[in-house]
C-alpha cells in the first residue's frame, strides 16, 4: 500500500494510543505481520465486536476509510474490503456512509 496509507495509519495509531511517531510505526510493522499470519479478517473482527461499543466500532471504520482514501484515490478493492470489515463489525452501510463523508469533509 501507498506511503500515504502508512502515514495516515501511523498518525491514527499514534493519535490513539498515544505513541510517538516511531512507536506508531513500529506497532503498525507489529501489525502487518500479524495480518500476514491471519486466517482472514473475522479472527481479527470477531474479538472487536465483542469488546467494542458500536460507537467505537464506528470510529474503526472511520479510521478505515481515512486510510482508504488517503491516497486520493477512491479504489474498489478498497471500498468492498470496508464494507466486508463494516458487516463482520456490525456496522450498516448507512453509518459506514455517515463516515466515510466526514472523512472526505477533513480532506
Amino acid at each position: 500500500y501507498e506511503d500515504s496509507e502508512k502515514a495516515a495509519i501511523d498518525r491514527i495509531l499514534a493519535t490513539e494510543h498515544g505513541l510517538d511517531a516511531a512507536d506508531a510505526a513500529k506497532l503498525r510493522i507489529e501489525a502487518e505481520s500479524a495480518q500476514d499470519e491471519a486466517m482472514g479478517l473475522f479472527r481479527f473482527t470477531h474479538s472487536l465486536k465483542e469488546a467494542t461499543p458500536f460507537e467505537d466500532r464506528v470510529k474503526i471504520i472511520e479510521y478505515l476509510w481515512e486510510v482508504a482514501l488517503a491516497d486520493g484515490d477512491r479504489d474498489a478493492v478498497e471500498d468492498n474490503l470496508v464494507r466486508r470489515v463494516c458487516g463482520l463489525l456490525g456496522v450498516s452501510d448507512r453509518d459506514s456512509g455517515l463516515a466515510r463523508h466526514r472523512v472526505e469533509s477533513r480532506q
